[in-house]
């Protein structure tokens, strides 16, 4: 859905897969009760958790963009389907 979303407002966007945990708490609600869908939005950044973190604005700006978008498409009636495309 965040894909969807991305194209069809023209958001720029970029797939990172991961192999085992991502060090987020994506990690806890994925396997949550019987499993959770599960989404994770972050921003391509260096020098995290330090006091010189550097991220393009336009990076921020999009990801803000994307999200409110996202959330704004999502209502009852919603199909979250992890294989979608």
């Amino acid at each position: 859905l965040l894909k969807k979303c991305a194209r069809e407002n023209e958001i720029p966007y970029q797939i990172e897969s991961f192999l085992g945990r991502t060090g987020t708490d994506a990690d806890k609600m994925h396997v949550s009760c019987e499993g959770v869908v599960t989404a994770l939005l972050s921003l391509p950044l260096r020098y995290m958790h330090s006091p010189s973190e550097v991220c393009h604005f336009d990076d921020i700006e999009n990801a803000i963009e994307l999200l409110a978008r996202f959330l704004c498409a999502i209502d009852g009636n919603t199909v979250l389907d992890p294989f979608a495309d």
